[in-house]
């Protein structure tokens, strides 16, 4: 496995110099950010959409708690938490112990233009190795113009950070397969770091590193054993990188068995095809290859012809990494087309392949290199630094580097006023979500857990967003208090109080308190007064409540029960009949078993049970556990393994005194 270009007399004077190339590209990139950033130093900033999201999983992270990534809208994590400890180590440094940030999320918001000046300060001192410094200074103008046109590096939103993982790698890939064996390390640092982002990138990293591993093994004459201790030591590093990131994705599947997997494989099956055809697809490539470039088809040709044509005239020197940096960018485009036509299940949502524009922007830096080495006379030389100069000042002054994202800057006073609330000391209040209100819940969920205070979300979908701490599971309660919060269109319950309005969310307390003696509403999301479904519930249904577990849960915030006797009764509809019978429901409320009711196959029907009064008056709220035997018949379309296993729909729900 030998290296494919000269290199310098010593290994001592060759790391040293890769360093320092690696240090100045790095500090270049990240002066720019932060110089368009100051105000990240002084104004504080708090988090909410999917930002609040992942601050959850950076206050796990900080913890050492954290073994898999942020979430997905599919319902499941990504693999690996690597960019989340990055956050949690930079607001760790900047806002705990250096205090040089207003605001945990300040430092969240600095640790992306960090992040982003090293992966590019990599790529370009693998370019500087391979193809020289001049090549390696013509692609950093490259991305500089791309990035101040473009704007990816003034987000921090993961998935313009997915651009700047993947970019790299294809580099790192490249110059491997061009048989630079000293670059193992970063293709294994890129290639894993990809892997963590996105649970999709396993599709594009795994072949195109295989490719890049199978040429530096043929290039090397398929020796098993390398003679050079400088490539054991590099696949040795390699070993070692590769291993730390795959380490917390087998210990989450192993403490959570099968972990994400099941998920991903049931995603895969169920996701459904995008409409439209072939053409469809292409529209799509050619939009996520030209950032949704109004040039399309034409730039998307032109770039590819220029770089092709760049690496059939390159000069001896690094003509085989620019070869195989198209070759990488050809693998990327087939893996993407692959990936569009069966992974992406709507072609409106263009932000699920922002990455691919990497592709585009290594064809605008190659063709930059062929300029930058057109000539080698002292004049030429002078002009085109002269010319880069300006070009670059131009683009530092002009370009897309400021992050303008403001944060939600009034939840931190409502934060306050939930936290100090008494009933804490009861247990804390139930929440739920609607619409356009995750929004608004995320920002309000990370000012509570940053005061130690954790609501209950019963929804299990807002679990996965805002991670499981949030569940309602063991902890004790004594009243029942709820806080709701929805979007604009979402119908308003009945209210006690409205806490705040912001950023298109409304906050409210709801009234929760049932009178004895009548109709309990139902409702699978909880937000109307009534049963309170915590625990083996659908939430898909505003109207009814549907099981999906063999037990399930309600809490009733009920008046006290003055009678004697009372009676519990429910008007279901036994689905899907498991034989001849019907449905059985075994019932416990506040803890005593109060008895068994049938729901016979056929229309819904109405079933009571009669218990003691003083039963309901145990605890406030009053918890009714319900079981059903019979859910999950293998007679039926849900087997006992299925995940899902229904019983009945219960569509009425009474309270009332025994006749």
């Amino acid at each position: 496995m030998t290296e494919p270009d000269a290199a310098p007399p010593t290994p001592c004077r060759r790391r040293a110099r890769s360093w320092v190339v690696f240090l100045a590209f790095t500090a270049a990139f990240a002066a720019v950010q932060l110089a368009h950033n100051t105000h990240l130093f002084s104004e504080p900033i708090y988090e909410d959409l999917d930002y609040a999201a992942n601050s959850l999983l950076v206050l796990k992270a900080k913890r050492l708690e954290l073994l898999h990534g942020h979430y997905s809208r599919m319902g499941f994590y990504h693999p690996g938490p690597a960019l989340l400890y990055v956050l949690a180590a930079a607001e760790w440094a900047l806002h705990d112990v250096a205090h040089v940030v207003p605001a945990p999320h300040n430092a969240h918001m600095l640790a992306h233009p960090l992040l982003n000046a090293v992966l590019l300060g990599a790529a370009l001192t693998i370019v500087s190795r391979a193809a020289g410094l001049r090549a390696a200074l013509a692609a950093a103008l490259a991305f500089l113009v791309y990035f101040a046109r473009e704007g990816q590096l003034n987000s921090h939103w993961f998935a313009q950070t997915f651009f700047l993982v993947y970019l790299p790698f294809q580099i790192a890939a490249a110059s491997v397969a061009a048989g630079r064996s000293a670059h193992l390390g970063w293709l294994a640092l890129t290639a894993s770091l990809a892997v963590h982002c996105h649970a999709s990138f396993v599709l594009f990293v795994v072949p195109i590193s295989l490719y890049a591993l199978a040429r530096l093994w043929a290039r090397g004459g398929f020796r098993v054993r390398p003679a050079d201790a400088r490539v054991w030591r590099s696949w040795a590093v390699f070993a070692a990188v590769v291993g730390l990131f795959v380490l917390p994705i087998v210990l989450h599947t192993a403490l959570n068995f099968p972990g994400e997997i099941r998920r991903y494989v049931e995603q895969r099956r169920l996701t459904p095809p995008p409409s439209g055809g072939p053409a469809e697809t292409a529209r799509f490539l050619v939009r996520t290859l030209t950032s949704d470039s109004p040039l399309g088809w034409p730039l998307a040709a032109g770039v590819v012809a220029g770089a092709v044509v760049s690496a059939l005239t390159f000069p001896a020197r690094g003509r085989r990494f620019v070869q195989q940096t198209v070759a990488v960018g050809a693998l990327s485009s087939g893996a993407m087309t692959y990936y569009a036509a069966r992974g992406v299940d709507d072609y409106q949502n263009v932000y699920l392949g922002i990455f691919f524009g990497s592709v585009l922007l290594l064809g605008w830096a190659l063709i930059a290199m062929r300029v930058a080495v057109l000539g080698r006379g002292p004049a030429w030389r002078a002009g085109s630094a002269i010319a880069g100069a300006g070009v670059a000042a131009w683009a530092c002054l002009t370009g897309l580097f400021h992050n303008p994202y403001p944060g939600a800057p009034d939840v931190p006073a409502l934060a306050e006023v939930v936290a100090a609330d008494p009933r804490w000391e009861g247990g804390p209040p139930l929440m739920t979500v609607d619409g356009d209100g995750w929004i608004g819940a995320g920002a309000l969920l990370v000012q509570l857990e940053r005061r130690g205070r954790r609501p209950w979300l019963i929804d299990p979908h807002y679990q996965v967003i805002f991670t499981d701490a949030f569940r309602p599971d063991g902890r004790p309660i004594s009243g029942l208090w709820q806080l709701d919060a929805a979007g604009e269109d979402s119908p308003a319950p009945p209210t006690r109080r409205v806490l705040a309005r912001f950023r298109g969310t409304t906050v409210r307390e709801l009234e929760t308190r049932c009178p004895f003696g009548g109709s309990v509403p139902v409702g699978g999301r909880g937000r109307l007064p009534g049963a309170k479904p915590i625990a083996g519930w659908s939430f898909s249904d505003d109207g009814n409540l549907i099981p999906v577990r063999a037990r399930a849960a309600l809490l009733i915030d009920l008046a006290p029960c003055p009678a004697r006797a009372a009676r519990l009764a429910l008007r279901a509809l036994a689905m899907p009949p498991p034989n001849g019978t019907g449905q059985r429901v075994r019932v416990t409320v506040n803890g005593e078993d109060v008895g068994e009711m049938t729901f016979p196959a056929g229309p819904a029907t109405e079933q009571g049970l009669v218990f003691a009064g003083d039963v309901l008056n145990r605890k406030s709220p009053v918890r009714i556990d319900l079981a059903f035997p019979d859910a999950g018949d293998p007679s039926g379309d849900h087997g006992p393994r299925a995940r899902t296993r229904l019983s009945v729909v219960i569509g009425e729900l009474s309270l009332s005194p025994a006749p």
